[in-house]
């Protein structure tokens, strides 16, 4: 979260960009904690049969919580070092590519599922959370 901070002072241009990725960060998690709190879970890590896809691999697999996590940091933390540097060079035919920006690559995938998840996990917990208030309701 602090790195997204400081890469919004290291690139003023996508500032709104990585203050929009700490709120949705934020947000979905406190999300997904106050639906599971709401439902009586014992942990939010719980996923139920009929959620998303993807939320019940992320959520139960260690090595794809892993992998997405190690993955969305590495991204964060190449962009960081690209404002500094791109890293030695690695020849590619004609051209070359610098390693954190090689790195940087690699894991934008990951990073981009990793934000693809957070907003499934908003919706998914806004929408159980508003299943139990209707129930509540309608006792």
């Amino acid at each position: 979260m602090c790195l997204s901070i400081v890469l919004a002072i290291f690139y003023p241009s996508y500032a709104l960009l990585f203050q929009f990725l700490c709120t949705l960060d934020i947000s979905s998690h406190w999300a997904q904690m106050y639906s599971s709190l709401v439902r009586g879970e014992t942990s939010h890590k719980n996923t139920e049969v009929s959620s998303n896809f993807l939320l019940r691999i992320y959520y139960t697999s260690r090595p794809v919580l892993l992998v997405m996590c190690g993955g969305n940091e590495l991204f964060f933390a190449m962009v960081y070092m690209l404002h500094f540097s791109e890293g030695f060079e690695i020849p590619l035919g004609a051209s070359s590519i610098g390693f954190w920006r090689l790195l940087a690559y690699a894991s934008f995938p990951i990073f981009f599922v990793k934000q693809v998840i957070n907003v499934i996990q908003l919706i998914t917990a806004a929408r159980q959370i508003a299943d139990v208030d209707l129930s509540e309701r309608q006792k």
